[in-house]
């Protein structure tokens, strides 16, 4: 896998990842606000991944 492999799947790395640990909290906590927040941190980090990428043209 080249840099430039790994730099494309970046974003979804990172949302595949902050889901899996989402879950695990949801599983695990009885605060149903805490899944919602962390859900949309979650999606706000990945949309800073995605602009944080140079992008070919």
């Amino acid at each position: 896998m080249t840099s430039t492999d790994f730099v494309s799947i970046l974003p979804l790395i990172v949302l595949v990842s902050w889901a899996s640990i989402l879950l695990l909290i949801d599983v695990f906590s009885k605060r149903f606000q805490l899944t919602v927040w962390l859900s949309g941190i979650g999606l706000a980090v990945t949309l800073i991944v995605l602009n944080l990428i140079p992008h070919q043209t």
